[in-house]
């Protein structure tokens, strides 16, 4: 048995035969889940664990984990906060990786309080455990946390892996963008280093990447492509756009195109990539340039993703796209919509029309911004949701940089907390300000 860094005993895992008479039955349907999930068809495999409850099916500890991936992927915390009532009666939560899947669950959900509880009075941890607890503090951008996790997790002996590592290198990268200063680049080289020398483990691309981000948001631009460069593997997406993001922040023409030409070879139908260098050359006034990167994403036809949200009111998620006309009451969310942009614009909010890819007229950008679909979930949170409640808001595609101060004034004005999950991080917006730090 592993002793957990706290002091914590472990104990044996439950038996899922010698729990549940129904056993065979009950994997048949896990399979049917299981198919479900591999495929990314979470919400199916909601829905099917709902019928299964409707049939009288026995759970193991497997389906309820299984599910419980599921309502991350959904941003279902209705479901979640069922399921970890469900392993509550039945004494599941001494299972590890069900307990293991809850704190995930709550972390990815921007439940971090929830998370930590679940994660305080586990009975086992293990590395993967602790894994999810320090992404789920840099996910929820409580990254000195995280490197404290960290740290408790280094001198306690726990087996190490590559997870926990990627966390940390996001969190140093991520308190050193904040603090514009090299010490947290220093100690991420250092856990860098710490991983093959101490620990035996081999950088895949996910730390490599993170690496990246950790010097360029520093402004070690150079050095981060030099990095590149000495990779054993080709660089991804993911290790390009954080150069190029890094880039932008720091106004590195020359290391942005670079890097832009290798994105639009790798994801030639990404909109974003484009519309990025564009204004990296805006910022330096290099308005030739503006016009000929415009004109090539016009030529090559690049089509953006449609931007989709998601919020869940009481037991029931409500989806949004750009210009939505399908809601019940897509009536009164336009009508509210209005009414809070001309309240914002006695705080000065402008539509920042650079940030639609679309190759029309500003006033008709300017539509378009107006009606994106996180700005129409935000809404219908207000108007539904008690006061008090936060405003929890998911979304397809990276929050753009209108929606961004859109939500931060709005947390400004409102006096309500605001959490946008985007496809980069998670976006906590309180009294105007959002705790990514203008960095995402």
């Amino acid at each position: 048995m592993n002793m957990a860094p706290s002091g914590h005993i472990t104990k044996p895992l439950y038996g899922s035969r010698s729990v549940y008479p129904n056993y065979t039955k009950s994997c048949k349907n896990v399979r049917k889940k299981s198919f479900s999930l591999k495929n990314g068809n979470e919400r199916d495999a909601l829905d099917l664990f709902v019928h299964m409850q409707r049939e009288g099916t026995e759970f193991s500890e497997f389906t309820v984990s299984g599910v419980l991936c599921a309502c991350a992927a959904e941003f279902a915390v209705f479901e979640c906060r069922q399921l970890h009532a469900f392993a509550l009666k039945a004494s599941m939560l001494a299972n590890i990786f069900v307990s293991t899947a809850l704190l995930d669950v709550y972390a990815k959900c921007g439940l971090l309080l929830d998370a930590i509880r679940v994660f305080e009075f586990m009975p086992e941890r293990s590395g993967v455990t602790w894994s999810s607890m320090v992404s789920g503090y840099v996910k929820n951008e409580f990254f000195e946390e995280a490197l404290l996790m960290f740290r408790e997790v280094h001198v306690s002996g726990v087996e190490f892996n590559q997870f926990i590592i990627s966390s940390v290198l996001a969190a140093c990268a991520a308190i050193a963008a904040k603090m514009k200063g090299f010490r947290h680049t220093r100690e991420g080289k250092k856990y860098f280093d710490m991983m093959v020398k101490e620990h035996n483990l081999t950088p895949n691309v996910f730390h490599y990447s993170c690496m990246v981000d950790v010097l360029g948001r520093t402004g070690l631009i150079g050095e981060a492509k030099t990095l590149i460069d000495k990779m054993p593997f080709e660089a991804t997406a993911s290790i390009w756009g954080s150069l190029l993001s890094s880039c932008r922040v720091y106004n590195n023409v020359d290391l942005a195109e670079i890097a832009a030409k290798h994105l639009f070879e790798i994801e030639p139908d990404n909109a974003g990539n484009h519309i990025l260098l564009s204004n990296i050359y805006a910022a330096n006034r290099q308005w030739d340039e503006v016009i000929q990167t415009r004109k090539l994403l016009k030529e090559t036809e690049v089509k953006k993703e449609r931007g989709k949200s998601w919020i869940e009111i009481k037991d029931k998620v409500h989806s949004f796209m750009v210009g939505e006309r399908n809601h019940d009451r897509i009536g009164e969310i336009y009508s509210k919509l209005e009414d809070t942009i001309k309240e914002m614009r006695k705080f000065g909010y402008r539509c920042e029309t650079q940030h639609d890819l679309h190759n029309v007229e500003d006033n008709k950008k300017e539509e378009l911004l107006r009606h994106h679909s996180e700005k129409l979930a935000l809404v219908y949170g207000l108007m539904c949701l008690p006061s008090s409640a936060p405003i929890r808001i998911m979304k397809n595609l990276r929050i753009c940089g209108d929606c961004h101060v859109f939500m931060k004034l709005a947390s400004k004005i409102t006096g309500r907390e605001i959490v946008v999950r985007d496809t980069n991080r998670f976006h906590h917006f309180r009294n105007g300000f959002c705790s990514c730090g203008e960095f995402w």
